[in-house]
């Protein structure tokens, strides 16, 4: 069994069964924190609520923390497995954003809290949970962006990103209470506003150039 992370500990299990268990209390927690909230959720209430002893509990973790930890370490494995590939036949850019944000709203249907700790305003772990997965998402934005515009400076590309990146988390809020819009909705104003606000950008740093979709 795995253990990191001397403050809060994780113990990864390797054997089929337990790895099973782990998982489940994982995913019990997401739903907890996604219908209560994160500082409503105690370590016994998961446990309970996950069907298993206290003690099987923090057998895998130490503490909430710590859980939290193994969380947003699971969201980015697999966050990263439903973004497009970046060293592939390049597509439109706007193709390439669309599948992008399909990839992360889909995760979101599918992960319970993904959006909720995205899109926190809290402190403490619950942030650093944040911070990890919103460098996550705006590293691949960097990435696209070099691609597509190679002459651009990196300040600017930095810029562009973080931009984006708010745009994303404030338009993914709209799918939480109160509004509570359609996913399939708020992906296709998404994609608009994404587009719109990198193609203005872009004009901004290359005024006398006609700007260029790259595509095949």
């Amino acid at each position: 069994m795995e253990v990191e992370n001397k403050q809060h500990q994780i113990h990864r299990p390797k054997q089929q069964r337990s790895l099973t268990r782990y998982h489940h209390i994982l995913d019990t927690a997401a739903v907890m924190f996604s219908m209560q909230g994160y500082e409503n959720v105690g370590t016994n209430h998961i446990a309970v609520q996950a069907g298993v002893s206290v003690g099987s509990f923090y057998r895998f973790f130490s503490d909430k923390e710590a859980l939290v930890e193994a969380l947003v370490e699971r969201y980015i494995t697999r966050l990263s497995e439903s973004l497009p590939r970046l060293d592939e036949q390049p597509l439109p850019m706007p193709t390439m954003v669309e599948m992008m944000l399909k990839g992360v709203l889909e995760f979101d249907r599918q992960n319970a809290s993904f959006a909720q700790i995205l899109t926190t305003t809290q402190v403490g772990q619950l942030a650093q949970a944040a911070i990890i997965i919103h460098l996550t998402l705006k590293g691949w934005v960097e990435r696209m962006l070099n691609l597509y515009y190679p002459t651009i400076q990196p300040e600017a590309i930095h810029l562009c990103a973080a931009s984006g990146m708010g745009i994303v988390k404030g338009m993914l809020t709209m799918t939480q209470p109160p509004d509570s819009i359609p996913i399939e909705v708020v992906l296709g104003e998404m994609v608009d506003t994404l587009i719109a606000y990198v193609e203005t950008f872009m004009r901004k740093q290359r005024p006398t150039d006609t700007f260029e979709v790259f595509s095949p």
